[in-house]
């Protein structure tokens, strides 16, 4: 099940036993449970799982593994997004993160980053199967977890040199290997975008994003590393808000009451990047030895500590303020907090 939750109402794609997929709205005047949620609309796809929705885009997976692309507006055009990475290995994490705008996609999945040119998918071009990468940059480890967002800091949006219609975007990395100390740091990224990038560009060129002209320098910059240990066969996860909360979970035990075998962390970092982003790089693309921001660095919030271990789902709208914490027994908390 995939859900957005959007001011005024509830979108949920998911696929239900058929495979179908079924996009929900919610009735907020409703008495009842029952007749809460509306059918919308029944789209003709065959999914495996949904993987992302923005707008009217979802991005999800057929029965055969592959990873497609649908506007609801179009449904009966389904569009492969073809990626350089092997097949991966079983019970190995299959880790995925979009965002999609109207002329690209940027996706990352366990070993690689990628940009995409959607301006043929938004034509509708006949006979269109498959998109191909157009940048694509390889991680060194593969990832155990993510989550990935856009910055939109309305202080960051407003400053010299920065350009509103390509904010930062925010990477949030747990990688996974045989050795222990990748699973128990976190790694923050920053994509920056691209000053000399053209979104209406002149000529006859089919797409609009390209290798010459791309909204961000698909090189992700390591700015902070963060120490998050988790014991063995704990549950772990971790959201990222638009205006650059990020959130995790963990087995920290540096309370003194939870220390031992069980307990979990509930801790927070307010992720931020350099306010003259738009004059630090003039055509080169930024490399991570020019930086002098990736040292590890601790949680600036600790939200809450739980005697057991049963958290296992987060997710934060750090523009309301709202931090819901789900557990394994089907048990949603919600909290309200204020940054000062």
């Amino acid at each position: 099940m995939h859900v957005d939750l959007r001011r005024d109402f509830l979108l949920a794609y998911f696929p239900n036993p058929l495979h179908s997929v079924e996009i929900l709205g919610v009735d907020l005047d409703a008495t009842r449970v029952e007749t809460g949620f509306i059918t919308l609309m029944t789209l003709p796809a065959v999914a495996k799982s949904i993987l992302a929705f923005a707008g009217t885009t979802i991005t999800f997976k057929n029965l055969d593994d592959a990873v497609m692309l649908l506007d609801t507006t179009r449904p009966l055009i389904e569009v492969k997004l073809d990626h350089p990475q092997p097949e991966l290995p079983a019970n190995q994490p299959d880790s995925f993160e979009a965002i999609i705008q109207h002329d690209y996609a940027i996706v990352l999945r366990p070993r690689t980053l990628e940009l995409y040119s959607l301006t043929r998918f938004r034509r509708g071009e006949d006979g269109l199967q498959s998109l191909s990468p157009v940048l694509v940059h390889q991680f060194q480890f593969r990832i155990d977890s993510c989550r990935m967002e856009r910055h939109l800091s309305p202080h960051l949006l407003n400053s010299p040199g920065s350009n509103t219609a390509t904010p930062p975007i925010h990477i949030l990395i747990r990688y996974s290997s045989l050795f222990p100390w990748p699973v128990n740091l976190l790694h923050h990224y920053t994509l920056y975008p691209n000053p000399s990038y053209d979104p209406v560009p002149s000529g006859t060129s089919l797409d609009v994003v390209n290798a010459s002209n791309s909204p961000y320098y698909i090189t992700p910059v390591l700015l902070h590393t963060l120490s998050s240990p988790v014991r063995l066969f704990s549950i772990t996860d971790m959201t990222l808000g638009r205006y650059g909360t990020a959130l995790w979970l963990d087995s920290h035990t540096e309370d003194y009451f939870y220390q031992g075998e069980r307990g979990q962390r509930l801790a927070g970092r307010k992720l931020s990047v350099p306010e003259n982003l738009g004059n630090n790089f003039e055509s080169t693309s930024p490399s991570l030895e020019s930086q002098d921001q990736n040292t590890e660095a601790a949680a600036s919030m600790v939200f809450e500590f739980n005697e057991n271990d049963d958290w296992n789902r987060i997710a934060v709208d750090d523009k309301e303020g709202w931090i819901a914490i789900g557990s394994t027994d089907g048990e949603i908390i919600v909290n309200e907090y204020a940054c000062a």
